[in-house]
């Protein structure tokens, strides 16, 4: 088996089509794959459906696929166009296997995309695969447009409802959950009466209806607390005076339980309040000899950070050491 065959058994490009030539930059780091068509043979009718002979080719194409080790891989092939005696029209480019339409990418590639997306921002993915964000954007537009128009809302009977500012300004969007599932089902923008005829005309283009709503629920985090100050408002209140603490909670893309995020509004309550401190230290059970030391560290620190007067000369002599003969520093 040739290096080409081995090439063409792996991309899976299907029939038709083989690996003619490889071409590698160790220069660039880029493994440029070159493929054509086999002589004769036929592909599916863009429009119909049927086996169709091919008509001519088009321009060169380059696709981005999966990583060869750690050098870039690339495509390169010229898409035919067939003619179809059925549909009795113009020849259609078909379509191939390893790619979507007018994408840059194979699928392979834009699977590997979307799974690092879940993980971290676009940004921190383009850097890593080494393309520009604005490439990658349309990627994830299109699968989760594609994932959007298949989702049921038909069983939806108990709807959780909050919004959030997504950017100073106060530029809100309305996130929907779906409180049996545990599933976030829409998200639009504002927080006023058009954001719930927006929820509600989506519910209905997925298959649910308003009449199947037993519950809409409309989330407080005050309802979970106990002796809140008399003047406590909803979270965003205290979130411009503790953007270190908000900061981890919204704009890291990092997945919180339940418990967790209780215990984070706890810890931005008794800032707000200024018992955090307090509540800290009536925790910390230590043993006497402990405080000691952390008194002695706090001494020894304290004398640390003291001026000294600066030198103004240097005295030559010699200074006497009291230690042990066998020690090295008592041996002359």
């Amino acid at each position: 088996m040739t290096e080409n065959e081995l090439l063409q058994m792996a991309l899976n490009l299907g029939s038709g089509w083989k690996v003619d030539y490889v071409e590698f930059n160790p220069d660039e780091k880029k493994l440029h794959i070159f493929i054509s068509t086999v002589k004769g043979s036929t592909f599916e009718c863009p429009t119909c459906g049927n086996q169709a002979p091919i008509y001519d080719h088009g321009r060169e194409r380059i696709w981005r696929h999966l990583n060869f080790f750690q050098y870039e891989a690339y495509l390169h092939a010229r898409l035919p166009r067939t003619y179809c005696s059925q549909c009795n029209g113009s020849p259609k480019t078909i379509r191939p296997n390893w790619a979507r339409e007018r994408s840059g990418f194979s699928v392979y590639f834009e699977a590997f995309v979307i799974l690092l997306m879940k993980a971290m921002p676009v940004k921190k993915v383009a850097n890593l695969i080494n393309e520009h964000d604005t490439t990658l954007w349309p990627i994830l537009h299109h699968y989760v447009e594609e994932a959007r128009e298949r989702e049921d809302f038909s069983s939806v009977q108990h709807v959780g409802f909050d919004e959030t500012s997504r950017r100073k300004g106060h530029e809100y969007v309305s996130i929907f959950m779906d409180l049996e599932k545990r599933k976030v089902i829409s998200v639009t923008e504002g927080k006023d009466q058009h954001t719930l005829k927006g929820f509600k005309q989506d519910l209905m283009v997925h298959g649910g209806h308003p009449d199947n709503i037993k519950e809409f629920s409309i989330f407080d985090w005050r309802d979970n607390f106990e002796n809140l100050p008399e003047n406590a408002r909803g979270l965003g209140a205290m979130e411009s005076n503790q953007r270190h603490i908000s900061f981890r909670m919204k704009k890291r893309g990092m997945h919180w339980s339940v418990a967790g995020a209780e215990a984070m509004v706890k810890i931005k309550q008794g800032m707000f309040n200024n018992t955090l401190r307090d509540v800290y230290l009536s925790q910390q059970k230590r043993s006497a000899r402990k405080q000691r030391e952390s008194r002695k560290i706090i001494r020894i620190s304290s004398l640390l950070q003291q001026k000294t007067r600066p030198s103004v000369g240097v005295k030559q002599g010699s200074v006497a050491l009291y230690t042990a003969n066998s020690t090295a520093m008592g041996k002359n």
